[in-house]
């Protein structure tokens, strides 16, 4: 009672004073009000007398308009917060797979589904659509950034590690490219890795079913053997051809590289142009293709959610997670809590993270970083594989390649015709065609390649060592242990291996 008449009377002795301080403040109002109108006038005066200012007013109040609309657009995407303490599903990680997942879960209205997302929304950055801008996502605040230790076997260079940190993850700084991989590689994993379920012929409906195969030809029918249509996923031919690019496939089938027109069918060896995950001429991230044009109550995305640890009961468990979020001012542990199950699908760096954060992973490690151990299981976080990107420059008789000074000569042609009409080069990723080879030195028993050769239709710098484009100076290739034991650990510091067997 004491404290509400304070209050009380804290209300009463402002509003004795409130009379005076609401006539000042009127007649401040009423002051603008009037130098404002007089301005106006005056501007409204000239206007209706030139003809190229009352032009200039239109540009200037249509920027103004536009300028507007993008404030309100980034005001109504701050983060939210989970809307209840506990789901019946929480899947962390908005990425290539948590998309996917979240999808399908929420499929069933009885179920409610929360998909936690570190990064931020697909239209915080508006190059993300931009199939040509896919370099110049990398070393962003949609990249998470990462780097590795001095590498061995590459003069002890430090290389970047591209990681997608937004809502759709790598599926959106990626160069889209649509290539599922060697069926004889699902069938090791299921003939000789005891992976049941992970064979070729198990796994190719659900790449089908998630597919809306689009072929250029309107005369040429889809192969539905191995593509399907009508899926969320769409996967087209390449919008724009240059004429480099198909060069290349002449001068790979001259060199006694087969053909091959689908490199996602039958088989995967040859040379050929590629195929895109692009819809419409824009980038078609797993956010765009299966989340955003979804309108469910029962699913629940939160971004700039970042999970800190897997919360289990004492009955080898997962209930629940604990997130911080970048609408508190400082660091806050938050927790929500699950009926069913907690899904991690955080990516190949960050699930392995998490679960170490979580207690799962070797003892020794662990008890290190003075993790408590919930689960000892040595293999996480170790035996990381990732590819090699060797660029190889060659000088190009015509100026025929994409190159930085004569798309910033054209910028806003090229710009205005992808903006209205979704075509031009700016469709394109420059990585229009390549091949999939088996070198000589090949060791692998069954008959798939070892090499993956991208044709990037693009001129280099001098040091043939980035594109003009922003492509990666180099891509991480292997790691075993990932030494990072903080939630906010960076950069990331895998450990490599002694000795490299590559995959493809």
């Amino acid at each position: 009672m004491s404290n509400r008449s304070a209050t009380g009377g804290q209300h009463r002795a402002t509003g004795n004073g409130g009379s005076t301080a609401a006539a000042s403040l009127a007649a401040s109002v009423a002051g603008a009000a009037r130098l404002v109108g007089g301005w106006g006038k005056w501007l409204l005066a000239i206007i209706q007398r030139d003809k190229r200012a009352r032009i200039a007013s239109y540009v200037v109040s249509g920027i103004a308009v536009l300028l507007g609309v993008a404030l309100v657009r980034r005001r109504l995407q701050l983060p939210s917060l989970p809307s209840k303490k506990k789901y019946d599903y929480i899947v962390i990680g908005g990425g290539s797979s948590g998309c996917v997942v979240a999808a399908r879960l929420s499929e069933d209205p009885d179920v409610s589904v929360l998909l936690l997302e570190a990064g931020v929304p697909t239209s915080h950055n508006g190059a993300i659509g931009i199939p040509l801008a896919s370099g110049t996502l990398q070393r962003t605040d949609v990249d998470w950034q990462f780097k590795t230790e001095p590498q061995a076997h590459t003069d002890n260079r430090i290389h970047n590690w591209p990681r997608g940190k937004v809502l759709g993850g790598s599926s959106c700084l990626n160069f889209m490219l649509y290539v599922r991989g060697a069926a004889a590689d699902y069938d090791m994993w299921r003939d000789q890795l005891n992976c049941p379920g992970w064979g070729y012929s198990d796994v190719l409906p659900y790449y089908m079913k998630s597919e809306n195969r689009v072929l250029s030809d309107p005369t040429k029918q889809v192969d539905k053997r191995y593509h399907g249509v009508g899926g969320p996923l769409t996967v087209t031919d390449p919008g724009f051809l240059n004429v480099v690019s198909s060069v290349f496939v002449e001068g790979a089938q001259a060199a006694g590289i087969p053909f091959n027109p689908d490199y996602n069918g039958e088989n995967l060896l040859g040379t050929g142009f590629s195929q895109y995950t692009i819809n419409n001429g824009r980038r078609n991230d797993t956010h765009s293709a299966f989340i955003a044009p979804l309108r469910r109550a029962n699913l629940t995305v939160c971004t700039s959610a970042h999970v800190t640890r897997i919360i289990f009961d004492g009955k080898n468990r997962a209930i629940g997670v604990e997130y911080t979020s970048s609408r508190d001012n400082y660091v806050r542990y938050r927790r929500v809590h699950c009926a069913r199950e907690v899904v991690l699908s955080s990516g190949a760096v960050g699930s392995p993270h998490l679960l170490l954060l979580s207690g799962v992973g070797p003892r020794a490690d662990l008890r290190l970083h003075n993790i408590p151990l919930f689960r000892h299981i040595p293999a996480v976080g170790q035996r990381m594989q990732d590819h090699l990107f060797v660029p190889i420059s060659w000088t190009c008789s015509q100026q025929v390649c994409l190159s930085k000074e004569r798309m910033d000569r054209d910028q806003w042609k090229h710009l205005a015709r992808w903006m209205l009409f979704k075509t031009g080069q700016l469709v394109s990723n420059s990585l229009e065609s390549m091949a999939f080879i088996r070198s000589p030195i090949c060791r692998l028993p069954y008959p798939i390649p070892d090499l993956q050769i991208h044709f990037v239709c693009a001129a280099a710098s001098g040091d043939d060592t980035r594109l003009n484009f922003g492509y990666p100076e180099d891509t991480v290739f292997f790691s075993s242990v990932l030494r990072w034991f903080h939630p906010f650990a960076h950069p990331l510091a895998p450990k490599e291996h002694r000795h490299c067997e590559a995959s493809y």
